[in-house]
């Protein structure tokens, strides 16, 4: 502390302690004869008779107070501005999703007017088609029909009459070519025959000419007999070689016929398999035909319901919530991904994941705020917080604890509409039964083996012991609103319920995460971890199964902190108890009394949607059955599929084998043909020789005969062989002849079928104009009966167009409706946004003007002279005395004396007294406006508070559960002005406390700022 200060910290005492030691009328120390004068006021007066003008610091001082007022009414217009702002933006995306809704429903009803539009034009073309048709059908058009018939029938007989007698010449022409060919093969024949002889003959020369030469014939024999043995060897080989392939045939076909029955079986098998799949498609298809038309009953369910939903407004709200997109969004993805699928824990970790890093990751970033806008009789009712803030609590009344009630219960109903999840997990109802629920689990008794406990609170409350059992843990360490760092010595009701918000609510969300947890997904698969904030958004297991398996219902709400009310020593505790309003919450249904107390942000009970919501539970249950059909005939199908699959491969491999099969069976056929012939040949080749080597040796005799012998035989022989070549001459001429006969009858064969032709031609023309006439004929007979049948099926057209068309004009009302809601929708919302704009830009002015008079109050309390500062004390001091004697308070935000009298030139700023010199009076007297309720042994003097503390509480403050109650100001207090009982109290010894108070304060404001 400076000099300076140090001098008007003891003028400062010395003022104060100069006015205590008076009492009654003041007189106070002259100290400039331009700032200072006496001043009297007496009980009846209603106005400061101050005289004397502000000092500098206090003129500053006045403009911080009006710059800190017109900030709070700027914060509490841009808090107004940004709810309303919230509540438009949140009714618009409703319109855009009902909007979107119709547009589709819109879409399929037009389809289907164009599909039924398309039917009943093809119908009409048939209705027009028939009606030509039967316009055409009159009694001389159907007598000439059937007279063309008659015609036509004629000239087809006549035609068939023509073909008969061309097919007859045709058999003729048949039978002369097969006599022509008999005689040409006759001739041939005997063409081959004389050839034969011939070459007998010549061979019958050579031979006589051989027997001339006995040397030459022996050498003959002896090379016959060498070919003979040579060809037998052959022969035998080739042999072998034949029965070794027709050996590989045999067993090669014995292959193919095992390989040709396993792909006969495969076959048979697959097309067994493909039947089965086709039935399980059928059945698939069928189903999810089925889950098609349920899901469309689903969503119409649902829009309807929440059409009712949206037609029925919220009762107002004590709370205003400010919640970031990005939360919204992370929230709604979870409660999306639990309902279709609660055990992927790695999807929920995930989301979960990403609620934290909305939330910063247990670092306040402005993603959540919840402030307490109210206002009820009890608010201005103060307590005495000197030992610590949970005092409040201990001390506060049943109407009180039911208004906390109300808080919590309408910041989760703003939590839960703000981020646009409150149809997907309800709103919560205040229930004392809830309560009751809530303060057992809070109670520091509720420990060790609760089985019996809870089965006696079930008993009791009628709430299913399952249910019960889900409340009991919580990692939800309690320590009410207690503040180490206790910057109030009272504290407003309204000021406490923004601490509860603050504790109870804010830091809940903003501990949500799975930064905190080594193993991430401990946050989503129990929930006894992150309890309270999960509870507040309705995502804990136990209210989201209750959601999924029951549907969207509110619940029964109580919340209990064992300090409220002071009635339980114990650890703190904090429990909050939800009761979903459906039978299976309930094991005794009868037991629970299901009143309500009012509470804040529910919906307005305007429309029954009872009806509708069951008829959504219907609908659900429907489409579930159909899920599960579709989901049996899936898995069927899969079998199925996986079987057919099966199969195939077994077929393509069977079929492979077979393929192998017969590939073999060709070589070994192939093989058994060629070394067969080769067999041929050495047989062929054994017999020629063997024939060589009889001629040879028959040679050989005929060549030991006599000379003129073998001339005679060698004569008759060329004489045989000339005869011979005379008889092949006549033959071959013969053959010729027979050729050109068989040529001229094929000629002649093929004129005549060429007319046949021609005739079979004639007669199918014939025939096909006696169909088409008999179809006209009978196009003509049957026409009414057609045109009555295309008319009828017009009319069912027509039909269904007109219901097509009614349902179109309705969906296309319907989106015309919700489009004008929308349109509405979006400019409240721009309206609201522009508002909030403004509202913000007031603000900052609001906050730039307060920065610039605090600039401008430090700097006249620097500049202070000592006299100045000693008139501002006097000031000050005067005036709370004043008040306190005058029993002055706030009433309607003015301040009143105790004649219920407006009290000129005193201000309220922030719920606080301010005199004429901007001075902030607090005077801790019992009134009956505004009442003070002081802890147990304390003894109450006036106080000054110079920093008025604002009406938010700290999200984060220090806390460790119920702190310890610090009774050192229970020593020795200074009494109240005008007491009688410590009159030896001098006026020194009141200025040496006053002085050592003053540097005391000094030293401990210094410390908090360091």
């Amino acid at each position: 502390m400076n000099n300076k200060s140090k001098k008007i910290a003891v003028a400062t005492a010395m003022a104060a302690a100069t006015t205590w030691a008076v009492g009654g009328t003041l007189n106070t120390i002259k100290a400039s004869a331009d700032t200072v004068s006496t001043v009297n006021q007496s009980d009846s007066s209603v106005t400061s008779s101050l005289s004397s003008t502000q000092t500098p610091v206090e003129k500053a001082q006045s403009d911080v107070n009006t710059a800190t007022d017109n900030v709070s009414k700027a914060s509490s217009a841009q808090e107004t501005a940004q709810t309303n702002y919230n509540d438009a933006a949140a009714n618009q995306s409703s319109a855009q999703k009902n909007v979107d809704q119709a547009q589709s429903s819109t879409d399929a009803a037009s389809s289907s007017v164009k599909d039924a539009q398309s039917n009943a034009s093809s119908a009409a073309a048939d209705v027009s088609s028939a009606q030509k048709t039967n316009d055409e059908a009159t009694s001389e058009n159907v007598a000439k029909a059937s007279s063309d018939v008659d015609t036509a029938k004629s000239n087809a007989s006549s035609a068939s009459s023509t073909v008969d007698q061309k097919q007859a010449t045709v058999n003729a022409d048949q039978s002369s070519v097969t006599d022509a060919q008999k005689n040409v093969d006759s001739a041939s024949s005997a063409e081959k025959d004389a050839e034969s002889k011939a070459s007998s003959a010549s061979s019958d020369v050579d031979t006589a000419k051989k027997a001339m030469d006995t040397t030459g014939a022996k050498v003959d024999v002896d090379k016959a007999q060498a070919n003979v043995d040579s060809a037998k060897t052959a022969e035998s080989s080739a042999q072998n070689d034949a029965d070794a392939a027709t050996s590989a045939k045999s067993d090669a076909d014995s292959k193919v016929a095992d390989a040709s029955s396993n792909v006969d079986k495969s076959k048979a098998t697959q097309s067994s398999a493909a039947n089965d799949l086709n039935t399980a498609k059928d059945a698939t298809s069928k189903a999810q035909s089925t889950v098609n038309t349920d899901q469309a009953a689903v969503t119409a369910a649902q829009n309807a319901l929440n059409q009712a939903i949206a037609n029925n407004n919220t009762t107002s709200n004590n709370v205003n919530v400010t919640l970031s997109n990005a939360l919204a969004s992370a929230v709604q993805k979870y409660i999306a991904d639990y309902k279709k699928n609660s055990s992927d824990t790695t999807t929920l970790t995930n989301d979960m994941t990403a609620i934290g890093k909305a939330v910063g990751d247990g670092t306040e970033n402005g993603a959540v705020k919840v402030t307490y806008t109210g206002s009820t009789a009890n608010d201005k009712a103060t307590f005495n917080v000197q030992s610590g803030y949970n005092v409040a609590l201990n001390q506060l009344t049943d109407d009180e604890v039911t208004e906390v009630q109300q808080v919590l219960a309408g910041a989760i109903n703003a939590v839960r509409k703000n981020l646009g999840i409150a149809d997907e997990v309800g709103y919560v109802e205040i229930n004392n039964e809830a309560i009751k629920i809530a303060s057992t689990l809070a109670s520091s008794s509720f420990t060790g083996n609760v089985t019996s406990k809870i089965a006696d609170l079930s008993a009791s409350t009628g709430v299913s012991k399952s249910l019960l059992t889900s409340m009991i843990n919580s990692d939800y360490q309690s320590s009410g609103i207690e503040d180490w760092n206790i910057s109030n010595k009272t504290l407003t009701f309204a000021q406490v319920k923004q601490l509860v918000l603050d504790y109870y609510i804010t830091q809940a969300l903003y501990s949500l995460g799975t930064s905190n947890y080594t193993t991430a997904s401990a946050a989503v698969t129990s929930d006894s971890n992150e309890t309270v904030g999960k509870q507040i958004l309705g995502i804990t297991k136990s209210q989201l199964n209750s959601t999924v398996k029951n549907g969207v219902s509110n619940s029964y709400f109580g919340a209990w902190d064992n300090a409220f009310k002071g009635l339980d020593d114990g650890m703190e505790k904090f429990r909050m108890a939800f009761v979903p309003a459906t039978d299976a919450s309930f094991s005794d249904a009868s037991a629970f009394d299901t009143a309500t107390i009012s509470t804040p942000g529910t919906l307005a009970k305007s429309t029954d949607t009872t009806a509708l919501q069951i008829a959504l539970d219907n609908a659900k249950a429907a489409l579930t059955s159909a899920n599960a059909v579709l989901a049996s005939a899936t898995s069927t199908q899969a079998q199925k599929q996986s079987a057919y699959d099966t199969a195939t491969t077994a077929v393509t491999a069977a079929q492979t084998a077979y393929t192998n099969a017969v590939s073999a069976q060709t070589t070994a056929a192939n093989n058994v043909t060629k070394t067969q012939a080769a067999l041929t040949s050495a047989k062929t080749n054994l017999a020629t020789a063997q024939s060589a080597l009889t001629d040879a040796e028959a040679t050989y005799e005929e060549s030991l005969k006599d000379t003129v012998t073998k001339q005679a035989a060698l004569d008759q022989a060329e004489a045989a062989y000339a005869d011979a070549q005379a008889n092949v001459t006549a033959a071959k001429a013969t053959l010729a002849k027979a050729n050109d006969a068989l040529t001229s009858a094929k000629a002649t064969l093929a004129s005549d079928e060429t007319a046949l032709n021609d005739a079979k031609t004639a007669l199918s023309s014939a025939n096909d104009t006696v169909t088409s006439a008999e179809a006209y004929l009978s196009k003509l007979q049957n026409a009414p009966a057609v045109l009555a049948a295309a008319q009828a099926k017009y009319a069912t057209a027509e039909d269904a167009v007109t219901k097509a068309q009614a349902a179109y004009d309705s969906a296309k009302n319907t989106l015309t409706a919700y489009q004008a809601v929308l349109a509405n929708t979006k400019d409240a919302t721009a309206k609201a946004q522009s508002i909030l704009e403004q509202a913000n830009a007031n603000l900052e002015n609001a906050k730039s003007a307060l920065a610039t008079a605090q600039t401008n109050l430090k700097a006249a309390q620097d500049a202070e002279t000592l006299a100045e500062n000693v008139a501002r004390e006097q000031h000050r001091l005067a005036d709370e005395t004043v008040a306190k004697e005058n029993n002055y308070r706030i009433a309607d935000n003015k301040v009143i004396d105790k004649n219920g009298t407006l009290v000129k030139n005193w201000t309220v700023v922030n719920d606080k007294m301010v005199d004429p010199y901007g001075n902030t009076i607090t005077v801790s007297e019992i009134s009956v406006d505004n009442s003070v309720k002081a802890a147990t042994n304390n003894v109450n003097f006036t106080t000054t508070e110079i920093t008025n503390s604002p009406v938010t509480g700290k999200h984060f403050a220090s806390k460790t559960g119920k702190h310890f109650v610090n009774d050192l100001n229970k020593a020795a207090v200074l009494p109240q002005t005008g007491e009688t009982d410590n009159s030896e109290i001098t006026a020194i010894g009141l200025l040496m406390m006053s002085i050592v108070g003053v540097f005391g304060l000094g030293i401990q404001r210094k410390k908090n700022r360091d």
